[in-house]
């Protein structure tokens, strides 16, 4: 995938009554950690649900990762938190499994890393 068709992004509070996306980003995750986490959770576990990504989206703490080549189709997301005015966190990092070793994981990273700053005294 050619790095200049994704897009990463906090979506607008009001994303988060889009049952679509929100269903769809808590698949990513919970897919994701399923396979990269197998046997630290007991069966059936979920890192997340629907409801939890949409209270993400309300506070802006939920960036998307965007794919513009499939009509700007949700492909990842990850959480990103100021702590205190000189600290922040990111987490919860996701993407679809089809998207995986495109180099989209070091971009999110960076976008995390380039969002602190920014944010940050």
């Amino acid at each position: 995938m050619n790095a200049d068709n994704i897009s990463i992004s906090f979506p607008h509070a009001s994303s988060a009554t889009d049952a679509s996306l929100t269903t769809t980003l808590a698949s990513i995750v919970n897919t994701s950690y399923a396979t990269a986490e197998a046997g630290i959770w007991t069966a059936g576990h979920e890192r997340t649900s629907p409801d939890d990504i949409a209270s993400l989206i309300q506070k802006s703490q939920l960036a998307v990762v965007y794919n513009h080549t499939r009509s700007k189709q949700p492909i990842g997301c990850l959480v990103f938190k100021l702590i205190s005015p000189a600290l922040s966190n990111f987490g919860m990092l996701a993407l679809d499994q089809t998207h995986r070793g495109s180099g989209t994981g070091g971009r999110m990273v960076h976008f995390a890393e380039e969002e602190s700053r920014r944010q940050l005294v």
